[in-house]
């Protein structure tokens, strides 16, 4: 026993009807889904594209408040003994007995309920005249008896009192229809809010940028503005004593090679002590060559491993600053603190019976300088770290 009933004409959007009528979850994942025209059976707006091609070349196809498509609903009793083939065969067979061949349709059967049931959809233009279809009273009733003979070919029940069945049935249509209407209106609203959101996240997001990009270019400006000011101020401290520096620098190195006699000398009476508690011929064996390197590694490894911790400090900064486009800055405000360094080291030069010249006076205020430097960016170090 089947029954036949008009559903609400598509007038607005009729790709949302057509997606209604193909949802995968309710046609066993669009398997019993079939369009006289296309061998889509997932995209609804490519259904109705051809459709609303037809309703263009129609006249009043498209007019406001206009009919698109009819919707049917071909339902089945569930007392009935018939699968969802048999029961999407007989939807087409309605259809294509309905339209002639001259109206695209698409026909989808549906499980999700308790009964089985076809919904299709007529486009309302004539693809062969260009003329819509005209409905009259007695439209339906020639539809049903379509369908009543339909079932009698399969050897099924045909509803005796079909206003009784009719009436009962349009209650429970009215009611899914309600129901789906509310859903699509729920997942409408979800969607914008979703769409909403994400197009105010990447407005922050390059509003962000915007800032970002802009106080680098203030923190650059201002950088070049101070360098250009302590330039000159550099050169008027320093006018008349690059003989004094050079001089200085000549003193310095002098000392430093004393340093580096006093250490080979150091060397050379360890060696004698060697030779004094090793026996004869031990100098060349492995373990005199392990103490001397063990001695070694006593003597340079601390400078060489502050060294080294100081370079892996700078470099990973250097990496950060280059990741994140700031590099130029940091050189600036490295450099500006080597100059300041160089006057006050000049400066410091020149207290009286001072032991420290100004190279090596200039060397420690600008270690000290950078390692304050780097000890500031300590959280932007770290965060480079871990996100390396």
């Amino acid at each position: 026993m089947a029954v036949v009933k008009l559903g609400n004409k598509a007038k607005t959007n009729l790709p949302n009807t057509i997606r209604y009528v193909i949802n995968p979850e309710k046609n066993d994942g669009g398997r019993l889904v079939y369009a006289s025209y296309s061998s889509e059976r997932h995209d609804a707006n490519m259904l109705a594209e051809p459709m609303i091609r037809d309703l263009e070349r129609c006249a009043n196809g498209l007019r406001k408040d206009g009919v698109l498509a009819l919707h049917l609903k071909h339902s089945f009793s569930p007392d009935e003994h018939v699968n969802a083939e048999q029961v999407h065969e007989m939807g087409v067979m309605l259809a294509e007995a309905i339209t002639g061949g001259d109206y695209k349709y698409v026909v989808s059967t549906h499980m999700d309920r308790h009964h089985l049931h076809n919904r299709i959809v007529i486009c309302a233009a004539n693809r062969r005249t260009g003329r819509k279809m005209r409905l009259t009273r007695k439209s339906i009733d020639q539809w049903r008896a379509i369908s009543d003979e339909l079932c009698r070919r399969e050897g099924l029940a045909v509803l005796e009192n079909p206003k009784v069945e009719t009436a009962e049935s349009r209650v429970r249509d009215e009611r899914e229809r309600l129901k789906n209407e509310r859903k699509r209106i729920r997942e409408d609203i979800a969607e914008q809010v979703e769409r909403e959101s994400e197009r105010m996240r990447r407005r922050l997001k390059e509003s962000s940028d915007r800032q970002r990009e802009r106080d680098k270019r203030i923190l650059f400006a201002l950088c070049l503005g101070v360098c250009s000011a302590v330039v000159p101020m550099f050169a008027v401290v320093m006018q008349g004593r690059w003989q004094a520096f050079a001089d200085s620098l000549l003193d310095w190195l002098r000392m430093c090679g004393r340093q580096l006699a006093v250490v080979g000398q150091w060397l050379a009476d360890i060696d004698a002590w060697l030779d004094e508690i090793i026996l004869s011929g031990w100098r060349d064996r492995p373990l005199v060559f392990l103490l001397m390197l063990l001695l070694a590694a006593v003597v340079c490894g601390m400078p060489l491993l502050v060294a080294g911790g100081y370079a892996v400090a700078v470099f990973t900064t250097m990496r950060g600053w280059l990741t994140e486009g700031t590099l130029g800055v940091h050189i600036v405000l490295w450099t500006l603190a080597a100059m300041v360094g160089f006057v006050l080291a000049d400066r410091l030069a020149m207290i009286p019976h001072n032991p420290v010249g100004w190279p090596a006076w200039w060397i420690l205020l600008t270690v000290a300088a950078h390692l304050i430097y780097l000890a500031k960016l300590a959280g932007p170090i770290s965060r480079f770290i871990r996100n390396s």
